[in-house]
């Protein structure tokens, strides 16, 4: 796990249970902590070799997540805003955009079908480009019943046994 310099305690913690997740499903038993500055040899042979790179942390201002159900039930592929959302929101027959602004998830339902996500992708990708953020933005698909934890940190009070695994 590499720390870089301006991570806090929260990104720290969040990073070792990513790693123990990872840990679990692979052929690495272990990790490592790595500080910035401190990286040993072997860290920069492993990623191909030592090369500059973005040392100092862009601060943003805080930004509310913001969530968007994405449906196409009347007939037309309607884009609404959900204020005040909750994991209650999420409906098994949509798709929502959950904008994190540093990231935006598409979470596709159970039940939704391949229009809506494949439509709810290119708004995804449009709501970056209409915003002043890096367009390299990522966009990550989730599928009901497999939310990452930066997916359900923006939920308060976020459930595991509420939900729908998508099959």
């Amino acid at each position: 796990l590499w720390y870089g310099k301006g991570c806090n305690q929260d990104e720290r913690n969040a990073a070792k249970k990513l790693g123990d997740i990872l840990k679990a499903g692979t052929v690495f038993k272990t990790t490592t902590d790595v500080e910035e500055g401190s990286e040993p040899d072997k860290f920069w042979n492993f990623l191909g070799g030592k090369d500059e790179y973005a040392s100092s942390r862009v601060e943003e201002c805080p930004r509310d997540p913001r969530l968007f159900q994405c449906s196409d039930v009347s007939g037309a592929f309607d884009v609404e805003e959900v204020y005040d959302f909750s994991q209650d929101d999420l409906d098994a027959n949509d798709v929502f955009l959950l904008d994190v602004w540093t990231e935006v998830f598409v979470w596709v339902g159970e039940k939704a079908n391949k229009k809506e996500a494949s439509m709810s992708r290119d708004i995804a990708a449009q709501l970056i480009k209409s915003t002043s953020r890096a367009e390299e933005t990522p966009i990550t698909v989730v599928h009901s019943g497999s939310e990452p934890p930066m997916f359900t940190s923006a939920f308060l009070g976020w459930d595991h046994t509420k939900a729908e695994k998508f099959e």
